[in-house]
Formats: C-alpha cells, sequence, structure tokens
C-alpha cells in the first residue's frame, strides 16, 4: 500500500535559487512502468491537472511511453520542468540502475512555480491507485 512507504521527496530545496530534485522510490516506479495507459486516460489526467494551478500555468504530465510512469512534469511555460535527466528513450530504471530515481527541476525562478511542480508530483502519487484500475498491465 502506498500509505505504508515514503514515496518522493524533495531534495536541494534550500538553495539560493528556485531549483530543486526529488528522490522517487524505485518500487513504485517499477509499478508505474508496469502499467498500459492509454491516450484517454493520459488526457483525463492532464485536464485534471490543469485545474490544480493557478490560470497562468498550463500543467502538462509527459508519461513514458504509453505506461503510467510520469516521466516530466512541465508548468506549460518557458522550460519550467521537473524530468529525469539522460532518459533518451531508456527506461528510467536503467537510467538509475540502483536506488531511488531522481528528477531534476529546471528554469524555475519562483517559489510558486517549485510549488506547482510538486503538487504535479503528489498528484500523480495520490491518483495512482486510479492509474492502476484504469490500465492494462504493459
Amino acid at each position: 500500500m502506498l500509505e505504508d512507504r515514503l514515496i518522493w521527496q524533495p531534495v536541494g530545496i534550500h538553495q539560493s535559487s528556485c531549483d530543486f530534485g526529488i528522490l522517487l522510490d524505485r518500487k513504485f516506479s517499477e509499478e508505474m512502468l508496469s502499467l498500459k495507459i492509454n491516450e484517454i486516460t493520459k488526457k483525463k489526467m492532464n485536464d485534471s491537472a490543469s485545474n490544480l494551478l493557478p490560470k497562468d500555468f498550463n500543467p502538462n504530465l509527459h508519461f513514458f511511453k504509453n505506461t503510467g510512469f510520469v516521466a516530466k512534469f512541465n508548468l506549460g511555460y518557458d522550460g519550467r520542468t521537473l524530468e529525469i535527466e539522460g532518459i533518451n528513450g531508456k527506461s528510467p530504471l536503467e537510467v538509475f540502475s540502483e536506488g531511488m530515481i531522481k528528477y531534476s527541476s529546471h528554469n524555475v525562478t519562483t517559489t510558486i512555480e517549485a510549488y506547482g511542480l510538486m503538487t504535479l508530483v503528489d498528484f500523480w502519487i495520490e491518483y495512482s491507485e486510479l492509474l492502476r484500475d484504469l490500465s492494462e498491465k504493459a
């Protein structure tokens, strides 16, 4: 169960800039990569995410291939993202062969942008049970 473990953790939030990182649980990552998500489900997730943030954001969850795993969170303007670097089509589990999966933010200039990206991560985690229900095993 999700409630029984720490799924994600922000790191590096006490910097002079507003950029930060996220460490994601490997077991959760494996679970999400095993789910097959269709375009309708992706669209519903993205539409729901849009309702979480102020209107000047246009968020987008970029799912890895057709799985339930989000490889990139985007606020919708000027490259404000939280993403896994170095994927280039490879599974995040390949890129990070051991330990947690690391996301890094880019171009985050305000605390509201950092909060927006963390909100998107939390939204994905909270709705992962629904993704399981709406998907087929990959």
